[in-house]
């Protein structure tokens, strides 16, 4: 294993670890699950919702596969294939991964109470404004971007690619409908926020 295996394998867990405490505190503390899938309005949002948490674990998985060189291969090797094997992106992809991490911890820490995983419309939390929001309205998802594009730079490889062509239309959808949520529940204080603070970056 080199050093990029090691460092990707190590910020998967560290994600992945991060998510669960995060999870349990708010279910501890406050006696609810944070975690919510599949109780949108409309049918379609219920589908890929549902859908999405496997995807994520598989993809997980993928990046466990490739940093440990198991050589499991569950889809056609086609998508295995390595487009690219140079340094120059491998070091790109570790500071995303970084910078991404470093912002998905930040905005986990800064949500307080309030970190949901989808929409809680029983138990919303309030709304924050403040520290890494106030320069981006969905930094968490922020951090996906930047981790699948490190992950697809540290690995070089069309599975890789093909998620990120997956997943962010998923995740930008995801963001648009939490926006129309927050603006129903929160009104004016929504709406002049989203004036003063872009949805990324």
């Amino acid at each position: 294993m080199t050093f990029f295996d090691y460092f990707q394998f190590i910020t998967v867990i560290a994600f992945i670890g991060t998510l669960i405490v995060r999870a349990l505190t708010i279910a501890v503390r406050q006696g609810i699950v944070p975690v919510v899938f599949g109780n949108e309005k409309t049918l379609g949002r219920r589908i890929v919702n549902l859908m999405l948490f496997p995807a994520m674990l598989y993809w997980l998985y993928e990046i466990i596969n490739a940093s440990l060189h198991l050589g499991i291969r569950l889809l056609p090797g086609l998508m295995y294939t390595s487009l690219f094997g140079h340094i120059a992106p491998m070091i790109v992809g570790c500071v995303l991964i970084t910078a991404g991490f470093v912002l998905f911890v930040t905005a986990a820490i800064q949500m307080g109470g309030s970190f949901r995983i989808g929409i809680d419309e029983k138990h919303p939390g309030g709304l924050v404004t403040s520290g890494v929001f106030s320069f981006s309205r969905n930094p968490i998802y922020l951090f996906f971007f930047s981790f699948s594009t490190g992950i697809f730079l540290l690995n070089g490889s069309i599975i890789f690619l093909v998620w990120i062509c997956i997943f962010v239309p998923i995740i930008h959808s995801q963001a648009l409908s939490e926006e129309s949520f927050l603006e129903s529940r929160f009104g004016d204080s929504y709406r002049n926020y989203m004036k003063r603070v872009r949805r990324y970056l």
